[in-house]
This record gives structure tokens, sequence and C-alpha cells, in this order.
């Protein structure tokens, strides 16, 4: 048999009790069933979840959905602050899976915990919003790695909040040197790279470098001989890189009792070596040039070894 009531509210309540009738259970709208206490409505059931509403106690609105997403809001002073935790076997159209996502003032960001078959498995993100408010991943730890995402301004120590002093970027890997002439082009020329390594911290990159000729005809080439192909351009301006300590062996035509040293010039790619006389000429400064490399057909004739610091642009 049915049992029909009124409506009732937060205030009255219609199932309640005889001693406390501002505490029960009541109709908030079609097919919702509110909790009343001390007339202070504090849960509402609905056909998609359950909320905790209208201040509990404790300063906070708890809503769950449907999907089991569990949402909890500021109820202080109006505030519009939200935390939602995402249930993972719900799923998500952006490819997260569960993840705590927090709402200030429209202002959303988010840590996300990466579900097999969602996004990518085994991965755990930071989503932040920038000063546009535009959301994007900062910051992803993975098994292997703890990685800063693209749009971000690097590392900061300390409390330095001056992105010139951020640390942004660090790399590590091969590069292809080359040898060109200054002016014109050998007439034979083949060069084998043994082994040329880079490492980059922030703009300082030191490279090294060990090739060496299976065949060299300087014919048609004159001035300085140029090695080419640094992984990173070297800063603008009139600024000249010194690159130490340097170590060059190499058969030639010349002999020489002066100190080597890299030169790379602003904003290229290439080396030259700037050779110290200390003989007879001592104090005056030359350039390694093309014609004192051994013009010869045979492999392995001319060794050019060398290592070198200087400042990416």
């Amino acid at each position: 048999m049915a049992v029909f009531t009124g409506n009732g509210s937060a205030a009255s309540p219609s199932f309640t009790f005889s001693s406390d009738t501002n505490t029960g259970l009541y109709r908030t709208a079609s097919d919702e069933l509110g909790v009343s206490i001390g007339g202070t409505q504090k849960v509402n059931f609905t056909g998609t979840g359950v909320s905790f509403s209208g201040d509990p106690g404790f300063g906070v609105a708890l809503t769950a959905d449907s999907s089991a997403n569990l949402t909890v809001t500021n109820q202080i002073s109006g505030a519009n602050t939200a935390f939602t935790l995402r249930n993972p076997l719900a799923g998500s159209t952006d490819g997260y899976g569960s993840h705590l996502e927090w709402n200030n003032q429209s202002v959303i960001s988010r840590i996300s915990g990466l579900m097999t078959g969602v996004g990518a498995a085994n991965k755990f993100v930071f989503r932040l919003s920038d000063s546009s408010n535009v959301q994007a991943d900062r910051l992803l730890l993975d098994a292997d790695y703890l990685r800063l995402l693209s749009g971000t301004d690097g590392l900061q120590f300390n409390g330095d909040t001056a992105a010139a002093n951020a640390l942004d970027d660090y790399e590590e890997g091969d590069w292809t040197p080359g040898i060109t002439a200054e002016t014109g082009s050998f007439t034979a020329l083949s060069v084998e790279n043994i082994k040329s390594t880079y490492t980059k911290i922030g703009r300082i990159v030191t490279v090294q470098c060990f090739i060496r000729t299976d065949d060299y005809d300087e014919t048609g080439a004159s001035g300085s001989l140029i090695i080419t192909g640094l992984p990173f351009a070297s800063q603008s301006g009139d600024t000249r890189t010194i690159g130490s300590p340097l170590l060059m062996a190499y058969n030639s035509e010349a002999s020489f009792t002066g100190t080597f040293a890299a030169y790379v010039a602003g904003s290229t790619t290439t080396v030259r070596f700037a050779w110290v006389d200390e003989g007879a000429n001592a104090g005056a400064a030359n350039f390694l040039q093309v014609d004192q490399l051994q013009t010869t057909s045979s492999p392995n004739r001319n060794w050019i070894q060398f290592s070198l610091t200087y400042q990416a642009g």
C-alpha cells in the first residue's frame, strides 16, 4: 500500500521525528530525495549520484556522479574552488584516465595518472593552466624519467624566478663533422668520422671530435681549414668562443712549434684552428690552412682530434 505525503522542505521534511521535526527526508525535485539535518539540507540523492550540499559542516560539498567521479566543492564564502577525483574506469575524452582535477575561479589544473589503453601506460602527468588559462601537460613521471614537457621555462633553483636562470635543456648525442675550405672546393676529399659526440647543458655545449681523411687533395681550395657541423649554432653577435682544452694530431706537410686553440665565430656551426707560433715568430696567430694537411689518396693519413666547449645561441 502506497503512503502519500507532501514534498516537504529542508526546514520541514515530510518524514521526520516528533522530537526533532527539522531533521528527516523530503522531496527536493523530481526524482530527487533530500536529507535535512537541523533544518538544512546535507545530502541529496538523484538518479545520477549523491551529493553532500549546502555546507555539510566542514566547509565543502561532496558530489558523486553516475561514473563514480567524486567532486569536492568549497562552500565557504561562495568561493568557486572544486576538486574532482576522476574514475579511471570511466575513461576520458581527452586521453586521461584516473586524475585529480581542481578548478579555482575557472582556472583548471590537473594531476593525471595515465592508464593502460587511455593515453599511455604507466605514466603520471601534471597538467596546468598558463596565465591565459590554456591547459597543457607540464611534467611527466614514468618508470624511467622525470621529464619537463614543452612549454615550460625549465628548472629554477633556490627561489630564483628569472627565466634566464632556468635550466631548460639537457641533451647528449652524436654529431657529424665535415671539412671545408675558406675559399673554393677540394679536388678530392673523403672524411671518416671515427667518434664525435656532444653534451648540452642549458646553453653550454661541449663537443668531442675524432675524424681522419681517407682521400685529401686541396687543389682548388685555399684559406683556412674549417670543421663544419657543430650540433648547435653558437651565440650571436661578434662574440668569439675559444675552445679548450684541445688535442690535435695529424700528418702535416709543415712543421709546427706552436699551440692550437679552437675558434668558433658567432652564429655559426663551424670551427677553425688558431695556431699561436712559439718559434721564430713567437706570438703571431694564424689559422690552420688547407694546404697544411697532407695531400694523399692513402687512407687514415690526416687525423684531427679535439674537444671544445662553446655557448649556443
